[in-house]
């Protein structure tokens, strides 16, 4: 197996090992459009060769040395396309386009192996709704936790044809946060309208009161060790006096016991 990592360079296309097909779907496509926007063009649109009517009106490719202009440009940006996909993937994926004649059918061939056909990907979409209802913070967990979970989620149902909305998301964050933020959940919700809201602000406003209780469970922590201390100090002045009268009345009664023998 390939053990090429993912080109960081601006001019080499986003490398597609497996595992990362959904977040390289997404770059690819803006590595197209921003290098040049013929190549998405020809795999949003496909290509075929150039035909044209013989004189029995059936459709015939046209000789080379016939092409127009517009035909060498659209020939050029498929193979451009295409060349780009072949040389972003792994050895043991290129076998999968190999073959193919347009950018079009080999990115559809990539996708349809990745994210499966059409029953597959009900069953993954069917999955992904269940982790997202089972959304919650766990112990332990951040809101930014939380926050990525669910990103996760969100993109690849976005990728298989079914983005979540920003509302659908920020309800659902507000659902299943524990008991300490339901003071800031209803305080967003009585003073904004969530539909107006956008879901960076609201994960922005947990986070501030988030780390305000962490803040505030630290200094009742510190508050907590002062106090022991106090008390631990108090309980051994409590002592040393102890000690000192237990001193004190044992040579008092040696005194005593001096006294009475002089006598």
């Amino acid at each position: 197996m390939s053990t090429r990592k993912e080109a960081k360079s601006t001019n080499k296309p986003p490398y597609l090992a497996g595992p990362n097909y959904s977040l390289w779907k997404d770059q690819m496509k803006m590595f197209m459009c921003s290098s040049d926007l013929r190549t998405w063009i020809c795999i949003e649109n496909g290509w075929t060769e150039p035909t044209k009517k013989n004189e029995d009106g059936i459709d015939v490719v046209i000789p080379m040395k016939e092409w127009t202009t517009f035909h060498v440009q659209t020939t050029q940006d498929n193979y451009r396309a295409l060349y780009t996909l072949v040389s972003a993937v792994a050895d043991e994926h290129q076998k999968l386009i190999k073959g193919c004649k347009s950018g079009k059918e080999a990115w559809e061939i990539l996708e349809k192996h990745f994210e499966g056909g059409s029953l597959q990907k009900e069953s993954r979409l069917a999955t992904l709704s269940s982790k997202f209802e089972n959304l919650k913070l766990e112990k332990g967990e951040l809101v930014r936790d939380l926050e990525t979970k669910m990103n996760d989620i969100c993109i690849e149902s976005r990728d298989l044809g079914e983005p979540i909305s920003d509302i659908k998301q920020i309800r659902k964050i507000l659902r299943c946060l524990p008991k300490e933020f339901d003071a800031k959940v209803a305080a967003i919700q009585e003073s904004h309208d969530l539909k107006n809201l956008a879901l960076g602000d609201v994960i922005g406003k947990l986070e501030t009161w988030e780390n305000d209780m962490i803040e505030k469970k630290k200094d009742d922590r510190k508050e907590k060790n002062i106090a022991f201390k106090v008390s631990q100090t108090d309980e051994e002045d409590v002592q040393t006096d102890y000690d000192e009268q237990v001193i004190l009345l044992a040579r008092n009664f040696k005194k005593f016991l001096k006294n009475n023998q002089g006598t």
